[in-house]
């Protein structure tokens, strides 16, 4: 396949096996929660794991994750102390309103034996609370998730609190459209800050180790500000809010990105390049857009984590495709992907990739998108981070591969409905071991241009469109 660059690493490495996915839906702590109950005791299958700074509850069948549940644990003498436990009485009327709707009492492991306790689980009368240092050392969860904890763990379920948080070594951030034009460009403009869009969920895209978002509008000079048409450009000094807010890598293979023709589409290539900003799926020829980054992720103990990522677009709009001698984005063509991927496939450890795909305003996926999506996981690609429905989409776990096939907008002006409004940040966390789980971040944008965590509510509401 032609069309794909040419990838000589010096000194050439190792090749690497497929990225193993043992148990999608895990955590890569467990074992290192597991480590810590005696090999004499005996439990369900189910398991539940208080990670006390955290202030979460992690629930398992097995090795699988089957929720997460915000919880507070006390404080101080207060604090729910470390320790391994096991479900005991159940109580689910005759409570007082501080205990909420249902009681779960502890028994504690200590000398060989479990031992009756009055720690426990149960709701709360202050559910504004949960999530802090709030409690008189047992764990308080909302009253509606202690209900379903309640039928969902049967007596004898083993506990676990532990103050261990710490054993991810890598996370990768991944979010949706991002497009700094319209109402969001009059907003940088009012308030004279092009950190505006991104303040609220900076310490988020900060602190990943990678940080990877959906760019959708072109870098253009002197971009004017259009109020009420779908062509989009952004000023160039708006770059400078990319870089503060931690994006380390862009996809640049949107239908929007010819908005403002070629001239638009090497401008922006020529601002990122300027910016240390890395990109894919837009370029001066096809072998520059169908280029992809490998980005080495390394830690102080010189363990280093490889990630392969690149970009493409099946969407009509202004954007040409990439040739021989002509600039354009990366559109989808199905022998050069596959061969992209084949081509790279063994130099990384986890192999990912943004397809700019599907009809906008739904959360189901198109029978192309889904097609598409089984043909790169099939082919090698690990996690697929779909974007361009402006709604959040469903994902799917299918053959050792994650699905991510939409996830919404993140920075955008759509104020106009609260599903253009919503997006979803997907954090990757993997160990040493090269293992991974993630966990699923729903936003929310405010004032035509800022994302903010969403609330409880609406978080509930967002993740269950992914189902």
């Amino acid at each position: 396949v032609d069309l794909i660059p040419s990838l000589t690493p010096s000194p050439a490495p190792t090749p690497v096996s497929v990225f193993p996915i043992t148990s999608r839906l895990t955590d890569p702590r467990l074992k290192n929660w597991l480590a810590k109950v005696p090999g004499e005791v005996n439990f369900t299958d189910y398991l539940s794991v208080i990670v006390v700074p955290e202030q979460k509850n992690y629930i398992f069948k097995g090795k699988e994750l089957l929720k997460v549940y915000p919880v507070s644990t006390g404080a101080g003498q207060n604090k729910m102390p470390e320790g391994i436990w096991r479900i005991g009485d159940k109580k689910s009327s005759g409570l007082s309103q501080l205990y909420g709707p249902r009681l779960m009492f502890f028994e504690l492991w200590d000398n060989g034996q479990f031992k009756e306790t009055t720690r426990a689980f149960h709701g709360t009368s202050e559910p504004e609370k949960i999530g802090s240092n709030f409690g008189l050392g047992c764990v308080y969860h909302y009253n509606k998730d202690i209900l379903e904890i309640y039928d969902l763990l049967p007596r004898g379920s083993l506990v676990v609190t532990t103050g261990d948080s710490s054993s991810t070594d890598w996370e990768i951030l991944a979010g949706g459209t991002v497009v700094l034009s319209r109402g969001v460009d009059e907003r940088i403009r009012k308030y004279k800050d092009v950190n505006y869009p991104w303040k609220k969920i900076k310490p988020l895209t900060r602190s990943a180790d990678l940080t990877i978002v959906n760019f959708k509008s072109p870098f253009v000079k002197d971009c004017p500000y259009v109020p009420d048409k779908t062509v989009f450009c952004s000023q160039a000094d708006y770059v400078k809010g990319i870089v503060s807010a931690g994006v380390d890598l862009v996809s640049v293979a949107g239908n929007h990105l010819g908005d403002y023709g070629v001239e638009g589409i090497e401008y922006t290539v020529d601002v990122l390049l300027g910016n240390d900003i890395l990109f894919t799926g837009a370029g001066r020829n096809a072998t520059e857009a169908f280029k992809p980054q490998i980005v080495e992720l390394k830690k102080r103990d010189g363990d280093s984590l490889k990630i392969g990522f690149f970009s493409f677009n099946t969407v009509a709009g202004t954007s040409p495709a990439a040739g021989k001698g002509s600039t354009g984005v990366a559109w989808w063509d199905e022998n050069l992907i596959k061969g992209l991927v084949e081509n790279i496939r063994s130099y990384v450890d986890i192999l990912m990739v943004m397809p700019n795909w599907g009809v906008e305003y739904t959360h189901q996926p198109t029978a192309g998108q889904i097609e598409i999506g089984h043909k790169l996981v099939n082919w090698g690609v690990d996690v697929v981070l779909g974007d361009q429905a402006h709604w959040v989409q469903k994902y799917e776990e299918y053959n050792g591969g994650l699905i991510f096939y939409g996830l919404g907008n993140l920075v955008f002006d759509q104020m106009w409905s609260q599903k253009t409004r919503e997006g979803m940040l997907v954090k990757l966390k993997i160990n040493q071991d090269k293992e991974f789980s993630f966990e699923l971040i729903p936003t929310v944008i405010e004032d035509y241009a800022q994302p903010r965590l969403a609330s409880a509510k609406e978080t509930a509401q967002i993740l269950g469109y992914m189902r």
